[in-house]
This record gives C-alpha cells, sequence and structure tokens, in this order.
C-alpha cells in the first residue's frame, strides 16, 4: 500500500505536468506533428550513422554495430510489456505511478546496461581481439539509445511536455555525428566512441526526461513483481519471438557467410529503418489517443484504429516502393558502387516494412483486450516459421535469403493478428476479456 507521502507527490507529479504541458492538452494534431519531427530528427540521425560509420570505420566494425544494434533490439523485448503498459495508461494514472514507473525503467535498462559494461571490461582485459569489446562496446551504445528512445517519449507525452522529445532528438544526432568526427580524425578507437555516445544519451536522459520525478523503487520493484508474473511474461516472450524474425537471419548470416554479406543485410535494412522508427513514434501517440477513446466508448476506439492501420499501409507503401524502385541509385548515392549488388535485398525489404507497418495498430487493440498470452503464441508459431526459412535460405541465398526469412516471419505474424482479433471481435466476449489480466494496462489504477 502506497504511503500518504506517495499520493501527495502523486498529485504534484499530476499538476506539474498539467501546468507545464497545458498548451498540448486536447491538441491531438500537434502531438502527430512534435512526433514526426521527432521522428524525423531520429531517423534522419541513425541513416547518417550508418553512412558515416560505413565511410570512417572497417567492415568488420560497422557489421558489429550492426549485429550489436539487433542484440540490443532483441534484448529490449524484457522492455516491451513495460513500454505498452505505460503507453496505454491514461494521463492522470501516469501521473500518479510516474516514480515507480521511473524506478521500473531504471531497474530493467540499468541491469541490461551493467551486463553489457561488464562484458566490455571483461572482452577488454583479454586482448583477445578488436571484434569481440567492440561489439560489446557497441551493444552497450545500442541499450543506452534504443531502451531509453521510446521510455523517453511516452513520460514527455504523458507528463505535456512531448516537445522536449525534440531537444533529445537534437542530442542524439549531435552524439551521432561526434562518433563519426573521432572516428574520421583518428582520436578514438570504435569502442571508445561507441562508450561516448553511451553515455552521452543517459546524460540527456537524466537531464530532460527524468528531471522532476523522484523514483519510488518501492513501488516500482512491487509493480514490476506483479506485471512480470501477469503481463510481463507474455509480452516479453512475444517481442522476443518477434525479434527472431530480423536479427536471428544476421546472426545465422555472420556465422555462414563472409562479414560482407552481414554488412549488406545491416546496409539496406537501415535504408528502410527510418520508416519503422517513424511507424514506432507514432504508435506510441496513438495508444496514448487510443487510450483516451476507450474512456470515451469502445467504438470510437475502434475507429481510430481502422484510421491507423488505413494510415500506416498508405504511408509505408509510398515510402518503401520508392526506395525498392530507386534500390541501384540509392545504394550507389549513398554507400558507392561496390554495395549495387545488395539492390535486390533492398527491394526485398520494401514489403518487409509495409507488413511491419500493420502489426503495431493490431497490437494496440489485442493488449487492450487482454489478449496478451494468445498473440504471444502467434508470435512464437511465426518465429518458429521464420527460424525454419532462416536455416533452408541463408546457406544458399545468403543476404537474400535472410532478408526473405524475414517476410516469412513477418507475413505470419500479420495474418495471425488479423485472425485473433477478429476471432475475438466475433466471439463479442468483452466483458469477459475486460476482467483478464492482460486488461490491466487500461485498468490501472494508482498506488
Amino acid at each position: 500500500m502506497s504511503t500518504p507521502l506517495a499520493h501527495a507527490d502523486c498529485r504534484a507529479s499530476a499538476a506539474s505536468a498539467s501546468s507545464h504541458g497545458r498548451w498540448l492538452t486536447g491538441s491531438g494534431q500537434l502531438r502527430y506533428v512534435i512526433s514526426l519531427a521527432d521522428q524525423a530528427l531520429f531517423s534522419i540521425g541513425n541513416f547518417l550513422l550508418s553512412v558515416g560509420l560505413v565511410r570512417v570505420y572497417s567492415a568488420e566494425e560497422y557489421a558489429g554495430y550492426g549485429i550489436a544494434l539487433s542484440i540490443a533490439l532483441t534484448l529490449q523485448a524484457v522492455q516491451r510489456g513495460f513500454i505498452i503498459k505505460a503507453s496505454l495508461l491514461s494521463s492522470e494514472t501516469f501521473n500518479c505511478k510516474a516514480g515507480a514507473l521511473l524506478a521500473a525503467h531504471l531497474a530493467i535498462t540499468g541491469s541490461v546496461l551493467a551486463i553489457a559494461a561488464a562484458s566490455y571490461c571483461v572482452l577488454a582485459a583479454l586482448s583477445t581481439g578488436h571484434f569481440s569489446s567492440d561489439l560489446a562496446a557497441a551493444t552497450l551504445a545500442c541499450i543506452a539509445v534504443f531502451f531509453q528512445v521510446d521510455v523517453n517519449r511516452v513520460f514527455l507525452i504523458k507528463r505535456g511536455t512531448q516537445s522536449k522529445s525534440l531537444l533529445i532528438s537534437i542530442s542524439i544526432v549531435l552524439a551521432y555525428g561526434l562518433v563519426v568526427g573521432l572516428g574520421y580524425s583518428g582520436i578514438a578507437t570504435f569502442a571508445h566512441s561507441m562508450l561516448i555516445l553511451a553515455a552521452i544519451s543517459i546524460a540527456v536522459s537524466a537531464g530532460v526526461v527524468w528531471s522532476g520525478i523522484r523514483p519510488r523503487f518501492r513501488d516500482g520493484f512491487r509493480e514490476l513483481g506483479r506485471d512480470i508474473r501477469t503481463l510481463f511474461a507474455w509480452t516479453t516472450l512475444g517481442a522476443i519471438a518477434a525479434g527472431t524474425y530480423m536479427h536471428i537471419p544476421l546472426f545465422v548470416l555472420g556465422t555462414v557467410q563472409p562479414a560482407l554479406q552481414a554488412a549488406g543485410y545491416v546496409m539496406t535494412r537501415n535504408m528502410l529503418q527510418p520508416l519503422g522508427v517513424v511507424m514506432r513514434g507514432l504508435d506510441l501517440v496513438d495508444k496514448h489517443g487510443f487510450a483516451s477513446r476507450m474512456l470515451s466508448g469502445e467504438g470510437e476506439a475502434k475507429g481510430l484504429i481502422v484510421r491507423i492501420v488505413l494510415r500506416n499501409l498508405f504511408v509505408s507503401v509510398s515510402i518503401a516502393c520508392a526506395i525498392a524502385f530507386m534500390a541501384e541509385p540509392i545504394l550507389r548515392l549513398t554507400y558507392g558502387e561496390a554495395t549495387v549488388v545488395f539492390a535486390s535485398a533492398l527491394q526485398m525489404w520494401a514489403p518487409v516494412f509495409v507488413v511491419m507497418a500493420m502489426i503495431l495498430p493490431l497490437e494496440t487493440v489485442l493488449f487492450s483486450g487482454g489478449l496478451a498470452r494468445p498473440y504471444a503464441l502467434v508470435t512464437l508459431i511465426s518465429a518458429v516459421a521464420s527460424l525454419l526459412a532462416t536455416y533452408a535460405l541463408v546457406p544458399k541465398l545468403a543476404t537474400i535469403g535472410a532478408v526473405a526469412a524475414c517476410l516469412v516471419g513477418y507475413s505470419m505474424h500479420t495474418i495471425g493478428a488479423v485472425a485473433l482479433a477478429l476471432w475475438a471481435s466475433g466471439r463479442a466476449h468483452q466483458s469477459r476479456i475486460a476482467k483478464a489480466p492482460g486488461n490491466r494496462f487500461l485498468a490501472a489504477e494508482p498506488n
């Protein structure tokens, strides 16, 4: 049970959010504009970092960064349930839980960062080769950036200070430029540049996002303990399974094919990665809007989801097709003439990202309806199919086979999610589903 002091902090936090962000309240369109600008900055930064790493560092170091990014995004599965739960809370409930949620975020991210930092220190001390320590340093940097980006946005949206997300993205873009500049000038090694990136990311989050929130670790650990038993086990299983579609093919590719093939996979994926990042950023605003619409009525919330699906389809098809149509000149201009051989792989990435864009709004419906467990089983089945395709295609088709295996997983995932949503709607068991543990995403009360 929370103390009176905690409730006082809750009221103060809610009042602070209201006073600092009143200009944003009720302005859904403005939230989308800020989110698009934020995502554009962050996506451009990641794209320029990818180009800069190719130009400045060796193919082995670049492949190491790509593998590190996949490791970080796969590990982020442990955080997925936390992000979804926080994004589907009303602003009032979120502000009452802000201290506990920050404590939970620090516990999750801090634990993973500590493991990555310890791995780097051990590998650097052993001096068995640069690749392992470079990979550990890059993993630490990717965790520091990507474990924070969605959480930062949720915290700022819920507290009515979303405009600060632009400041964070600008800081990260500048940090990316510093990484490339340090490598170009020879001032720092690849590993040291990655460590500097990690430190900047943590410092920016602490100064911009965590400011004004006092972590309540007792409440945070209590919530984590309860949610791990009822929610996070299924969301983590589902996120890990979904992560295999994109990341396991890369791991296998790096094992059975030359490093150049893994680099080609990463280079072509990064051309469309900004589209995925933009969609995920918009999804946080969508989930915030969905939570508000659910308070007004289920029909209004469903109408919002339909509009989101159509929007995602239009945007993803338009961008993906444009990039696929101009695959060769884009690769030639961005990475150099030698990379044109991966044009077919880039073209195959287009349908992958179109299918991915459809999953996010479906996920909102399923989680808010308490269907975390069957949804996790859908992703698990899709992961098995993707894994089988990986071992069948990658040894023979290299990069193209890896992308094809990724497409298999996401396609089955989307088909399964649609079928599950239609089944739930057709059965019309909303009263029973509303009592399921998974529905706590919307029903959570202040501590």
